[in-house]
């Protein structure tokens, strides 16, 4: 970035980025910087997330024109990262471009997307979007070679075409529009923005400024289509157009405010445009964005242990009525702090416990928390209620188990969320919760319980055995009645008489369970079980499929 600018390119084209951030990690600083200092433009892929909040960097910086992918019906990608901006909900991508099944330009002997002949591939991504406006930007700027990165942005942003089907978080503007871009000459600033505003602050202001490039005065039309994305409603009083009409004189500007009165929307994310038309087919959209937040209050999460003793929760999540509200977390013994916004809330934590050979997790659940002042709450896995699935032949689980919650708030979001656990875990247990007053809330566990794969007794061992087949271990068929032989770690001496015998092995630093097996198959052993220490898991995966372990070495257990 820093070569590029400083070596003159008016243009920067950046297919590439990092994770989602709120535009004040060190790469989008340095764009607004070079931004800043050179004029550069610098055109950057919003990223291939395909969810809400993951525009990534340094396409989160505020100066860069940032690219959503559309296909060739300007229908969203599937993948195509979508703002809000981390942090402060800022508007982000700007702008889209075609970048679904793009035909590019093929390197000799790469094979990335899927090649259509020596000369070209075809892909998608968001990255195949961004050269197609970083392309529309040249045309532009060879036009206009006096333009600023901000006049360039301008003037591609308030000329895309909209998808009435998409809000400004997907699309921004729209679909780069480069010959009504190049030809129109009448341009208004790229977005409106207001970010985060807060229940009960003042009203805010933002000015969109037209400029005509025409040699005839321009007179423009004013209208506002904003809505609340949560509920669908228009909000046509909350935010307010300064004039319904403004001349803009030939090679002049006109400035228009628009102000926003926190007392007037309802809280959530509010998506619209500003849209001025004129004669002769004249349009000029400007994306307009606004979160209003509730107030905010402080929530400590606790977990106690069995004992009754400050301990760990490996998962705790927060869902609100609105997405931003969101949170995800830990709990150490030190308790965990987050800060959110007042409303109800879905609130879920795992808490692990139970000996290595009986996992067990606990599910604390609140269906319908009430954060209305900052509180404290103490997860108590102790109130935990066992799930038991009773079958009339004895079972285990098999690979994954899951279980979900599904809770609708008062506002109509839905939050399906779903969880899954290794068969390690033996038993699930779930907290008791109480009816919701508002909305719906359902929770379920799925199980995959089958036959046991060993069923194993040892004499003058009581109760049951937890033995599991290695993955690539051969079965026997039926049941068989072997001698059960201790034979230490498997050392040759120790491995002495155990043909035909089932042969006992704990584990050994020096050597892995494969060599450890290895020699007491070579031994003639008929079967192998390796004891490991009690904390480790004694848990492995069998795969139905696949090769076995070699074949006369008997079965590995």
């Amino acid at each position: 970035m820093e070569w590029a600018a400083h070596s003159g390119a008016k243009i920067v084209s950046m297919s590439l980025g990092g994770g989602a951030t709120d535009g004040t990690d060190p790469m989008s600083q340095a764009l607004n910087d070079l931004t800043a200092e050179t004029g550069t433009l610098f055109v950057v892929a919003a990223g291939n997330e395909g969810a809400v909040g993951t525009v990534g960097t340094p396409g989160a910086a505020a100066a860069a024109l940032t690219v959503g992918a559309v296909d060739r019906d300007d229908q969203l990608a599937e993948f195509s990262s979508r703002g809000p901006r981390l942090g402060d909900n800022g508007l982000k991508p700007e702008i889209t471009a075609p970048g679904v099944g793009i035909i590019a330009a093929r390197a000799a002997g790469t094979a990335m997307g899927t090649p259509v002949d020596d000369a070209y591939t075809q892909a998608s991504g968001t990255s195949m979007a961004t050269p197609h406006v970083a392309g529309a930007a040249a045309i532009i700027a060879q036009d206009h070679p006096d333009w600023t990165a901000t006049q360039l942005k301008d003037a591609l942003v308030s000329t895309a075409k909209g998808n009435p089907a998409l809000n400004v978080f997907e699309q921004g503007a729209g679909r780069v529009d480069v010959a009504r871009a190049l030809k129109q000459r009448v341009y208004g600033t790229g977005t409106a923005d207001f970010g985060r505003v807060a229940t009960g602050a003042a009203a805010v202001e933002r000015g969109v400024t037209y400029t005509n490039g025409t040699a005839t005065p321009q007179t423009l039309r004013l209208a506002l289509d904003l809505r609340n994305l949560d509920t669908g409603a228009a909000e046509s009083d909350g935010v307010t157009v300064g004039s319904a009409e403004v001349t803009v004189p030939a090679g002049g500007t006109v400035a228009v405010p628009l102000r926003a009165d926190p007392a007037k929307l309802d809280r959530g994310l509010h998506s619209g445009w500003l849209v001025a038309t004129g004669s002769d087919g004249v349009a000029v959209r400007t994306p307009v964005a606004l979160t209003l937040s509730g107030p905010l209050h402080t929530v400590t999460i606790k977990a106690l242990d069995l004992a009754g003793k400050p301990g760990l929760a490996t998962v705790v999540t927060l869902f609100g009525e609105h997405v931003e509200s969101d949170q995800l977390g830990w709990v150490s013994p030190a308790g965990m702090t987050v800060q959110v916004e007042e409303g109800p809330y879905l609130l879920e934590a795992l808490i692990e416990h139970g000996a290595p050979l009986d996992e067990q997790v606990t599910m604390v659940s609140d269906p319908e928390l009430i954060v209305d002042r900052d509180l404290t709450v103490t997860l108590d896995p102790r109130k935990g209620t066992p799930v038991r699935i009773e079958t009339p032949k004895p079972t285990e689980q098999r690979a994954t188990l899951s279980f979900y919650e599904h809770r609708v708030f008062g506002n109509g979001r839905q939050v399906d969320h779903g969880t899954m656990m290794f068969s390690t875990v033996q038993q699930v247990n779930v907290v008791p919760t109480r009816p919701v007053r508002q909305g719906q809330f359902e929770f379920s566990s799925r199980w995959q319980l089958v036959a046991p794969m060993v069923d194993a007794t040892v004499s003058r061992v009581p109760g049951p055995l937890d033995i599991n087949l290695l993955g690539n271990s051969p079965t026997f068929p039926g049941r068989r009645k072997l001698p059960l032989v201790w034979a230490g770690t498997g050392t040759p001496s120790q491995l002495r008489g155990v043909r035909g015998a089932a042969v006992l092995l704990s584990t050994d630093p020096e050597r892995s369970e494969r060599e450890q097996i290895d020699a007491a198959a070579a031994a003639g052993a008929a079967a192998v079980l390796i004891v490991r220490p009690a904390d480790w898991s004694a848990w492995t995966v069998w795969r139905p499929a696949g090769d076995r372990l070699r074949p006369g070495y008997g079965r590995r257990l």
